[in-house]
């Protein structure tokens, strides 16, 4: 593309030669096929509501994770938060961090390599995160002055349903997040719910009928 990272390659004409080593079809699901495919099934049929049910959830904690940040950025919005520079270059720091041990761990080189493949340098690539950045901290701020507002906080009970809700078991979380950052991501979790349940949500369609956008809007805010 004209907007290429490696300004020697942006716009150029690029020839990919692709080998193909084998070809698979996909059998047909049978009840013997699914049993060992997924031995907590017996049928086919069953199977296939099982896989049918994760990606209904999948899709509802979708629906649930953009309804929840339309209702926060409108609060933001509506509310005097500003990140501290400081705040935000720790953000930065620490997203840089996460993508490189995802690069490292499905692709298995790190976050550099892949800067270096689209002609870009640390620099810039820390000034395009930080929009972000910046976004991801105001969420915080307001999310921990709701919380504090309205007595929202972690327990037990919440955390087992967070964990349910992405089907994980509350071991799973504290062999991955410390008591502190568990408790965080639950409290911050909890204050984007209640933010959905009492936004006021409008569904419109386009003219075209083919797609939907949601807008939220919500009286609560946070100083």
């Amino acid at each position: 593309p004209e907007n290429y990272g490696n300004a020697d390659l942006a716009g150029a004409d690029v020839t990919f030669d692709v080998t193909i080593n084998d070809v698979k079809r996909i059998p047909e699901l049978t009840d013997g096929l699914a049993a060992e495919i997924d031995p907590e099934c017996t049928t086919a049929e069953q199977y296939r509501q099982k896989i049918k049910d994760s990606l209904q959830q999948n899709e509802d904690i979708l629906e649930q994770q953009n309804l929840s940040y339309l209702a926060v950025s409108k609060v933001i919005e509506q509310s005097e938060v500003q990140a501290s520079e400081e705040a935000i270059d720790w953000k930065i720091s620490d997203m840089i961090l996460t993508y490189d041990e995802l690069y490292q761990q499905y692709y298995g080189f790190g976050l550099a390599d892949m800067i270096a493949l689209q002609g870009m340098s640390l620099d810039d690539f820390r000034e395009n995160m930080r929009t972000s950045a910046e976004q991801e901290v105001n969420i915080l701020l307001v999310s921990e002055a709701i919380a504090a507002r309205e007595n929202i906080a972690a327990d037990d009970a919440s955390i087992q349903k967070f964990a349910e809700d992405y089907g994980m078991t509350t071991e799973d979380l504290k062999a991955q997040y410390s008591e502190e950052e568990l408790n965080e991501i639950v409290t911050q979790q909890m204050v984007m719910d209640y933010l959905v349940e009492n936004a006021n949500i409008t569904y419109t369609d386009d003219t075209a009928g083919e797609t939907a956008t949601t807008g939220a809007e919500t009286e609560a805010s946070a100083e």
